[in-house]
Parts: structure tokens; sequence; C-alpha cells
């Protein structure tokens, strides 16, 4: 009995020690979602759209993406850029 008590709390105690807080994207950056269309205003700003509503905006060429925000779980599929800061989804 004592050799299933001890199991079980080793068992308990390794789970809680392991136990993930918050998961980060390491690869791929900004962000792992499935991409549809891209469109570029100029050489630096332009715009990606995917799933789960997934946004991204570039103003240096494409070197950095910033998630725009959209909450919504739906498929982004096409995109079109009307100048640097507004784009028709």
């Amino acid at each position: 009995m004592r050799i299933i008590i001890l199991i079980l709390g080793v068992f308990l105690f390794t789970i809680t020690s392991y136990a993930q807080t918050s998961w980060n994207f390491q690869n791929p950056l900004p962000q792992g979602n499935d991409l549809m269309s891209v469109s570029f205003c100029d050489r630096t700003n332009g715009w990606a759209v995917g799933a789960s509503g997934m946004v991204l905006h570039t103003s240096d060429g494409g070197t950095t993406w910033q998630i725009q925000f959209v909450k919504t779980g739906i498929f982004f599929y096409s995109v079109a850029c009307l100048n640097p800061t507004t784009a028709l989804v």
C-alpha cells in the first residue's frame, strides 16, 4: 500500500512541476495560423489575412509583421490594400 501511495505522490508532484503556464510561438513567428492572401500597397506597406480571423500588417516591406487583433473565429480568404493604413478583407 505504501508503494502505491508513494508512486501516486511522485506522479502527482511531477505533473504539477512540469505544467505549462502559457504557450508562445517560437517558430513560425509572429503566429502559426494559415495565411490565405497577401496584398501590398507599395514597397513597404502590406497586409496578410488567414485562418481564425488572422490579420497581419507590415510597414517595412515584410521584415516584421504586427498582428492586428480581430475578435472573430472565421477564415479570411482575401485582402485588398486600399492605402497604407486601410485594407479590405
